[in-house]
């Protein structure tokens, strides 16, 4: 029994640096996106439309969506 003990605690750590690096902090990720978005938006009121920072905006976009299906996922397999 101790060694089925040991055993899953070591599954349980090398899963937790595996979503660490493979997923990161999606909430920080979230807040550093919006904070992003929050300033190209700023600028293109300010200096008007520019393709690329237009462009920049919808990667952003969707860079946000997919940390916002990523946090759906999470808080689903969180709670069921």
């Amino acid at each position: 029994m101790f060694l089925l003990q040991k055993r899953l605690k070591h599954i349980k750590l090398q899963l937790k640096d595996r979503n660490k690096n493979e997923f990161g902090n999606i909430f920080e990720e979230k807040k550093i996106i919006e904070g992003k978005m929050q300033e190209l938006k700023q600028a293109l009121i300010v200096e008007g439309h520019d393709k690329d920072k237009s462009d920049q905006a919808t990667k952003y976009h969707q860079n946000w969506n997919k940390l916002c299906k990523q946090e759906e996922i999470f808080w689903r397999q969180r709670f069921f």
